[in-house]
């Protein structure tokens, strides 16, 4: 699964490489990688005045960055749909799950952006990022969509746009602590939260907690 002198190589014509690493010239990437990695760095782990809260824009990209387990790849094709999103994506799972490290407190880090930047119509990176949304979270996984003019609001500001980029993009991490507030608006993904991280109430209790949270 090498190639690239060290990169990782997965769905066919698609290459990761870490932020931080320069990928090869003939790379897919190459042309994006600049651009990427400068709103990585430059936006995701910065204070925004509209983010309604202190801390970076993504908490959970600083620590993935610092510990050098962000990972990007490019599948730079004009002619995909959302099955074919869809489908890259799942298979990118469980080259997620295998990279390093595979366990341990770092291994909850672990990032990879996805990126389709001659996709034109956002509306297949919505419709994907929907279905994987689905099948994700009983795993313990988050998957975002970012692209530019992503209408999506914050969390805690309705009028702020924090899932905006340059490039359209999908973005694969773990579910962690913090991530309540975007599961809420469903009782099967609150039910996924609760039995993730409380494990040790009943699931019955589970159930009846998670009721209590409108559908959205």
């Amino acid at each position: 699964m090498e190639d690239f002198g060290g990169d990782i190589q997965t769905h066919p014509g698609v290459n990761l490489t870490k932020l931080s690493d320069e990928c090869p010239a003939a790379d897919p990437l190459a042309p994006y990688q600049a651009r990427i990695r400068e709103w990585a760095t430059e936006y995701l782990v910065a204070p925004h005045p509209d983010l309604g809260r202190e801390g970076p824009v993504c908490p959970f990209s600083a620590g993935a960055i610092s510990k050098e387990t962000f990972w990007v790849g490019c599948v730079n094709r004009a002619d995909l749909t959302a099955d074919d999103i869809e489908e890259i994506a799942a298979d990118m799972i469980p080259v997620f799950h295998s990279l390093s490290p595979a366990d341990g407190p770092g291994a909850v880090l672990k990032s990879i952006l996805i990126l389709f930047p001659r996709v034109t119509d956002y509306s297949i990176i919505d419709e994907a990022q929907r279905r994987l949304k689905e099948k994700s979270i009983p795993t313990g996984l988050m998957i975002g969509q970012f692209y530019p003019g992503c209408e999506e609001p914050g969390i805690r500001n309705a009028e702020f746009r924090p899932l905006q980029s340059p490039l359209p993009l999908l973005a694969i991490r773990h579910m962690v602590s913090s991530d309540f507030p975007f599961l809420a608006p469903k009782k099967q993904w609150v039910e996924e939260y609760l039995k993730k991280f409380a494990p040790s109430v009943p699931p019955a209790v589970r159930s009846a907690i998670a009721a209590q949270f409108k559908e959205r």
